[in-house]
């Protein structure tokens, strides 16, 4: 009976090792959040909610697992959202500048691009989406040649706010172009408010010294002509 436990342990540590290596995953830095690279994502709802808990994701912060803005490899993190209502014709993958999900226009994929709107939490069901090479997706008919210095393609995105535990954010997701034009505008602002605020400040300060300077030489005045007097 010993025995027989003993060899059941083992052949139940093969099996979980099994599933467990292939998902080796490292720690990326540049992110907002906790991003892990992985040698491929999740098959199906089982294997998706282990990796979940591997990870600590929550009911708050639901697991995804995409590629990255580079196509070059798959991540998977716990993101800010529950989960997402991804529209057809669209994959996503994380850009690491911003640390947000972008969609990917996968119309003219070869197969397997979502005909249905889905959740982001069933992207598995999907796996066109999710299987990069090259640089690319590899249902694309120019994958195998395509360069990883192509810019991808992005439909405009609408994400919503006050988000709570176990809601679903449904979303056409901004583009990269127009999120770097947001912070870019928001530089600006900052940088002519910071101006604003020093001339204002250099203003006060010389509006100071010439009060002070005439004070003086009114008393210097007074004085001279106190002497006379």
């Amino acid at each position: 009976m010993g025995l027989y436990t003993t060899l059941c342990i083992v052949i139940l540590g093969t099996c979980l090792s099994s599933f467990l290596l292939p998902h080796e995953c490292k720690k990326l830095d540049g992110y907002e959040f906790p991003v892990y690279s992985t040698e491929f994502c999740p098959k199906n709802q089982e294997e998706w909610n282990l990796r979940s808990s591997a990870i600590n994701c929550t009911n708050t912060n639901g697991y995804m697992c995409i590629p990255n803005d580079n196509f070059t490899e798959l991540l998977e993190f716990c993101y800010i959202y529950p989960r997402m209502l991804i529209q057809k014709d669209l994959c996503l993958y994380l850009v690491k500048r911003h640390s947000r999900v972008n969609s990917y226009n996968c119309s003219n994929f070869i197969y397997g691009c979502p005909e249905n709107n889905y959740f982001s939490s069933k992207i598995f069901q999907h796996p066109s989406c999710i299987h990069v090479e090259n640089g690319c997706f590899f249902a694309e008919p120019s994958c195998k040649s395509k360069t990883t210095t192509n810019a991808p393609k992005t439909t405009s995105l609408k994400q919503t706010a006050n988000i709570k535990e176990n809601t679903t954010v449904s979303f056409n997701q901004k583009t990269t172009e127009q999120i770097q034009n947001e912070n870019e505008n928001k530089d600006e602002l900052v940088l002519a408010a910071t101006l604003t605020g020093v001339g204002l400040l250099i203003l006060l300060v010389s509006f100071g010294l010439l009060f002070i300077y005439f004070r003086k030489s009114k008393c210097y005045i007074l004085n001279v002509y106190c002497r006379f007097c």
